[in-house]
C-alpha cells in the first residue's frame, strides 16, 4: 500500500482503533453478496465527497467487486504496522 492510497489512511484507522476483527468479520458476512454492497456504496458516493471519503468509497467499490479485491482488504487488515 502506497503513502497516496487512499484506503491507507482508513485501513490505519481501523487497526489504530483495533477493530481489524470486526472488520474481518464485516468481510466475512457480506463477501457473498459484496456486488451488490459495493452498488449500495455507490449510491452514497456523492454524501461520502462532501465528507471528503469519496475516493475512499470509490477505492472499496473497486475492491468488493470482485474475489481478488476482497483478498486484498483481508491482507491489509491482517498485515502487521509497517
Amino acid at each position: 500500500m502506497n503513502k497516496d492510497d487512499p484506503m491507507r489512511t482508513w485501513i490505519e484507522g481501523i487497526k489504530g482503533r483495533g477493530w481489524q476483527g470486526a472488520a474481518q468479520s464485516i468481510l466475512d458476512v457480506i463477501e457473498p453478496i459484496a456486488p451488490l454492497v459495493a452498488q449500495v456504496l455507490l449510491v452514497f458516493q456523492p454524501i461520502s465527497g462532501v465528507m471528503g471519503g469519496d475516493k475512499v468509497v470509490t477505492t472499496l467499490v473497486e475492491a468488493l467487486h470482485t474475489p481478488e479485491g476482497i483478498a486484498q482488504l483481508r491482507q491489509q487488515l491482517s498485515d502487521d504496522e509497517e
